[in-house]
Formats: structure tokens, C-alpha cells, sequence
């Protein structure tokens, strides 16, 4: 009788670190992208800094419905479809715009941080509303607040 008892203590013991731990952190790494598209050589985006790229609206967020293998007209010569990926690039000799997306689903109210790492100027979007941008490459936080449904953060 006591070796059960000693054995299901244990095997307790010994679960308590995972069972502790919880889930605190999402990792996203599989996203739906969207380019990157080549910002024209005419266009504002291109004045000033590097981040003034994320003040200009190439697509409009508000009315993005991102499913994998849908064609987006990025402009006259070139569509771009969504494709799951990871979010990593490479540099190109000119500027370049890409959109990550994901659907997050909440079955509750709930608060979170989005944090990235990214050696470029990103910009946040929640259901087509801009969240937030980080001006300078590096680590960035956005407080996110979901409500129960789904919700597409770009």
C-alpha cells in the first residue's frame, strides 16, 4: 500500500515544475505573408527616415481578408498572393513592404503583449485599426486587448 502511495507522490513531484510553469508566452511563428512588394520610386513612403514607409497605406487594412492562395493587386504590373510562412527576409537593393497576418482567437475578454523583434520599422494592426508602430529597428511592446471572437492582427 505505501509504494503506490510513494510512487503517485512522486511522479507529482516530479510534474509540479511543468504544471507551475503555464502557458504565459505564444511564440508565432507560422504567419500568412503578403510579399514584400516594392515600394515605387515615385512614392512619399520613400521621403524621410526609414520608418516613413509605415505612415503610408499601401493596401487598406480595414477591409483585409487574408486567406492562404488569395491574390492581392500590390500595383499595375505586380499580385501578390498570402502564403504561410515564417517572418523572415532578406534586404533588397530597394525598400520593400511585407504584411504578416494571423487570426487570434479569444473565448474571452483578455489583455496581452504583442512583443517583436525585428531589424526593420514595424507596424501593428488589430481588425484594421492601427495599434501602434516602432519607429526604429529592435525589440517593440504593444498592449493588445481582445474581445471574445476572432481577430486579425497584421
Amino acid at each position: 500500500m505505501k509504494l503506490p502511495i510513494v510512487i503517485a507522490i512522486a511522479a507529482l513531484l516530479m510534474a509540479t515544475p511543468v504544471l507551475a510553469q503555464g502557458p504565459d508566452e505564444l511564440k508565432i511563428d507560422r504567419w500568412l505573408v503578403l510579399g514584400p512588394g516594392e515600394i515605387a520610386a515615385g512614392s512619399s513612403a520613400l521621403a524621410g527616415g526609414a520608418d516613413a514607409a509605415l505612415d503610408f497605406d499601401y493596401l487598406p487594412t480595414a477591409r483585409m481578408d487574408p486567406k492562404t492562395g488569395t491574390s492581392v493587386q500590390w500595383n499595375s504590373r505586380k499580385q501578390l498572393s498570402w502564403t504561410p510562412g515564417t517572418a523572415r527576409f532578406t534586404g533588397g537593393a530597394s525598400r520593400q513592404a511585407v504584411y504578416l497576418a494571423i487570426y487570434l482567437e479569444s473565448r474571452r475578454w483578455l489583455q496581452a503583449d504583442l512583443s517583436v523583434e525585428a531589424p526593420f520599422p514595424v507596424r501593428f494592426y488589430l481588425d484594421g485599426e492601427p495599434l501602434a508602430k516602432s519607429a526604429a529597428p529592435g525589440k517593440s511592446s504593444v498592449p493588445l486587448t481582445l474581445l471574445n471572437g476572432k481577430h486579425l492582427l497584421l
